[in-house]
């Protein structure tokens, strides 16, 4: 099989999850549109090709679909309460030895349903992800997204 057409009329979800790849659902999936074009290009992709291909386009739409009803985040500094998505930890070392520990936080607002990263602060180190957290910090938004921002001067 060297056609395309060929094989997405034997995969009728993936064809008409590509008829809409230039939507601006999927406008950032650079992976989507890498593939893709291998498909055109060759006329057949490998069966992991075709399953991470209908995942992340399955992905790009349940993210529309779950930021349909959010509402962008604003300037300012105020409280966010939300579940931490991601935890991560920083050790940066410096000269003549001094040594430092960051954790940084990936958190979806529960209010807004936009996420923000900041510093945890030292008195809520011990949280994981998943649990729940309420901090104050100054809010900057992305000047891509509405929904994501970066917070600084964090407290608890």
């Amino acid at each position: 099989m060297k056609n395309a057409s060929e094989y997405l009329s034997q995969h009728p979800e993936l064809a008409s999850l590509l008829k809409n790849l230039d939507s601006p659902v999927h406008a950032r999936n650079g992976f989507a549109q890498d593939v893709s074009s291998k498909l055109f290009s060759q006329g057949t992709l490998s069966q992991r090709q075709h399953d991470a291909l209908l995942d992340s386009l399955r992905r790009d739409l349940k993210r529309a679909e779950e930021m349909a009803d959010a509402k962008p985040i604003e300037a300012g500094r105020y409280p966010i309460t939300g579940i931490i998505v991601t935890k991560r930890v920083e050790h940066l070392y410096r000269w003549r030895s001094e040594y430092q520990i960051k954790r940084k936080v990936l958190i979806k607002d529960s209010e807004t349903k936009g996420k923000v990263w900041v510093t945890l602060p030292l008195a809520l180190r011990d949280l994981e992800k998943g649990d729940p957290i309420t901090l104050t910090a100054t809010w900057k938004p992305s000047q891509t997204d509405p929904h994501f921002a970066i917070g600084s001067r964090p407290t608890a």
